[in-house]
């Protein structure tokens, strides 16, 4: 019978009585009508749509609302699960690339920056956990964390996290236990993590590379984790910290979390307990001891790289900024870059595109000045970075920077750029500009 519902599911696929009136109860029982689809009518429709082709684009949204229909049909019980099974060895379902083809042949990757061939297409369902599901059991390979091949460069293990999360435990305990916790639950949850966060590992490593079996398909990560094992490279500053909050939440039973959790790793425990009151949360049952001021990341995390990385660090940065200075200079400005130095006073030999510089460190809050040819005063920080594009996670700025971008706001004379190069060791670099301003009641997009 007709309803949008059915339209959007249904749509030409199945036989629908497209009668705006009300249909005479006679006629229901006589035509053997309904008002609902089934698990059947969902997997018929499926079928019909892999026999339409031309219209794949089309049908994506369908596509994505039956595999929702589908999970909340209980097809994943064990009632349901042979026949599942049954039809998709025998069906066809949507791929990215708008072909249909056998379950078995396609794949989803829960990870970020793998290529997209041969993955299947299932849109963005409310029930996405159990919509994958669905697929694995139809034929689909899901690729998680837990199923990748790993690779991790200079591998050593690092206690400074794993004694943050022991000062938190309390509240941990809580954020576990929810608003609504009473003192036998938070208890419990506390005695869980403290089991959880003993068993926990944490390594600083050079690189991390991650494959799921394709050769050709490998990936540079600046975080992963994996069950307990969670790996990091660089230092321990915010932007590295929150690519691991999503596997760690998950892993300590807090997934949703992420928020809470970062800031319980720069907080001291009355700052926390006053976030975690802000936001419903019973602080009475967080018992009322004393956590030392190095219980935060701030203070007790303070990892630095060995001589050789801090050496690797400061190179690509010099190279960085050359590489914009010297682009500054091919577009016809007069760039002045505050890192070159004179063959009389350099800490650095760098040599780009076949060019000797000497450099020597640049403390201000930017990299590269100059004049526009309408006038104005340019300043440009320029963050560089030895990874592609594809694999780079974050870019983090800094509290000097914000200053500078407070400092030029509002001057018509001055502006503020911030450059990112990706690939600095590579025959050519991806280069990205933004604009530094402040977002405020005198902003204007143009």
């Amino acid at each position: 019978m007709n309803s949008e519902y059915i339209r959007q599911v249904v749509g030409s696929y199945l036989p629908v009585i497209d009668i705006d009136s009300e249909i005479h109860e006679s006629w229901i029982d006589l035509l053997q009508l309904k008002n609902s689809i089934n698990l059947d009518d969902c997997l018929t429709i499926l079928k019909n749509i892999a026999s339409d082709e031309d219209n794949a684009e089309q049908n994506k949204e369908r596509i994505c609302k039956i595999y929702q229909k589908l999970v909340e049909l209980d097809a994943l019980s064990e009632n349901n699960r042979a026949k599942i099974r049954e039809w998709a060895a025998s069906n066809y379902i949507l791929s990215k690339e708008n072909d249909f083809v056998s379950p078995t042949e396609l794949s989803h990757i829960t990870l970020d920056g793998f290529s997209s061939k041969n993955r299947v297409y299932f849109g963005n369902p409310s029930s996405r956990e159990r919509v994958i599901e669905l697929l694995a059991l139809m034929g689909v390979k899901v690729i998680t964390s837990e199923s990748v091949n790993t690779e991790f460069e200079s591998q050593k293990e690092s206690c400074e996290l794993k004694h943050i999360l022991k000062s938190k435990v309390p509240a941990l305990a809580l954020l576990a236990s929810g608003e609504n916790a009473d003192a036998d639950l938070y208890r419990s949850n506390k005695t869980k993590l403290v089991e959880l966060i003993d068993d926990t590992y944490f390594y600083h490593c050079q690189k991390i590379k991650l494959t799921y079996g394709d050769s050709e398909d490998i990936i540079e990560k600046c975080t992963f984790g994996s069950k307990n094992e969670f790996y990091y490279i660089g230092d321990l500053r915010p932007a590295n910290i929150e690519p691991l909050l999503d596997p760690l939440c998950k892993y300590l039973g807090v997934k949703g979390k992420e928020r809470e959790m970062f800031i319980m790793f720069f907080e001291t425990m009355d700052g926390i307990k006053q976030n975690l009151e802000d936001k419903g949360y019973d602080i009475s049952l967080i018992e009322d001891v004393r956590v030392p001021d190095s219980g935060t990341i701030n203070i007790s995390l303070d990892y630095r790289p060995d001589e050789s990385a801090q050496e690797r660090n400061l190179i690509t940065g010099f190279k960085g900024e050359i590489v914009v200075y010297e682009k500054l200079k091919s577009m016809g400005y007069n760039p002045e870059c505050l890192s070159i130095s004179t063959e009389e006073d350099y800490t650095h030999e760098v040599i780009v595109n076949g060019n000797t510089y000497y450099c020597r460190p640049n403390y201000e809050k930017y990299d590269i000045r100059f004049t526009s040819h309408s006038g104005k005063e340019i300043f440009i920080e320029v963050k560089a970075t030895t990874q592609s594009k594809h694999y780079q996670e974050n870019m983090p700025i800094s509290y000097r920077e914000l200053t500078m971008v407070e400092e030029c706001n509002g001057d018509a004379d001055k502006e503020y750029y911030i450059v990112r190069v990706f690939g600095i060791d590579q025959p050519n670099q991806d280069i990205y500009i933004f604009n530094g301003c402040l977002l405020n009641i005198d902003f204007n997009f143009q």
